[in-house]
């Protein structure tokens, strides 16, 4: 419920009024432990009244992964998940 009242409010007070709301906007893994697999789920709501694509480019980073719950086309007022997930080795 929360989360939902977040997308509103950032709505609300989004004087650019884009059509895609993204949550969490930062992400921060605080500390991790050596040897872990630590995941995020960021959800990417379509506020406008057109359906809308996203595209995940891939990340340099080969201790990070990013990659969709769903693929295809976000429908006016649903939501898609995006997992990042960041691999921290034994060695580092």
């Amino acid at each position: 419920i929360n989360q939902a009242n977040s997308m509103v409010t950032g709505v609300l007070h989004d004087s650019l009024k884009r059509s895609l709301n993204v949550l969490p906007s930062a992400i921060s893994f605080g500390a991790l432990r050596q040897g872990s697999s630590n995941d995020i789920i960021v959800t990417i709501k379509n506020e406008d009244m057109v359906g809308q694509r996203i595209t995940i480019k891939p990340v340099t980073d080969k201790r990070i992964l990013v990659k969709q719950e769903e693929y295809g086309m976000i429908a006016p007022g649903m939501i898609k998940k995006v997992i990042v997930t960041i691999r921290v080795s034994d060695d580092e």
